[in-house]
């Protein structure tokens, strides 16, 4: 019973602290066969800024003729800025990148952390059209924003899919206090019988 009432307070910390992805995948953003331009773009809780001065593109997945074509609508884009819409930290796990016009090139994705600093890498697309899904690390939490650009020429655009992102919803102090408490409690109980 004792162990019970610590496993469970355990768990409810867990549960509070906790995580939960979300996908952005752009599949509302156009309509099949179009291509379609904007500033700015809302999604699941996060705000996309185009900073590039050419908008962000929303195109059919089986735009542009490429080897591979992504199942649905992604984004075609040189520069933006992603944040969370409440302003709450977040982190970033992954996204599907694919070369637009056949040549090789590379983006820096730069995440700000909320604690101070950046976390920075760059990766490489090889020539062609090959959907590479890149990883991120453990460094990518706790950001307050993300930066994505292309670096190369004029025609530097990178289709782009399936960016993966937590946000973390912060605990309220009096529900974390109440954990704290009751999981110190069952450990008080337990000690108790122990010594009895």
């Amino acid at each position: 019973m004792t162990m019970k009432t610590v496993l469970l307070a355990a768990g409810f910390a867990a549960l509070a602290t906790s995580a939960s992805a979300v996908t952005i995948d752009f599949d509302d953003a156009a309509p099949q066969s179009s291509y379609t331009s904007q500033m700015s773009y809302s999604e699941d809780g996060f705000d996309l800024t185009s900073t590039s001065g050419f908008g962000l593109y929303f195109v059919d997945g089986n735009y542009d003729g490429g080897s591979q074509t992504f199942t649905s609508d992604f984004l075609h884009v040189r520069g933006m800025t992603v944040e969370a819409s409440d302003g709450s930290d977040f982190s970033f796990s992954s996204v599907d990148l694919r070369g637009w016009d056949g040549t090789a090139f590379s983006a820096l994705f730069t995440g700000t952390l909320s604690a101070g600093g950046t976390v920075s890498e760059t990766v490489s697309l090889a020539t062609g059209h090959d959907i590479t899904t890149v990883l991120f690390d453990t460094s990518w939490t706790g950001l307050s924003s993300l930066e994505f650009a292309t670096q190369a020429g004029r025609f530097s655009y990178i289709n782009t899919d399936n960016y993966v992102f937590n946000a973390v919803a912060p605990v309220p102090l009096p529900a974390s206090d109440l954990m704290l408490g009751a999981a110190l409690g069952g450990l008080a109980v337990a000690r108790r019988r122990k010594t009895a």
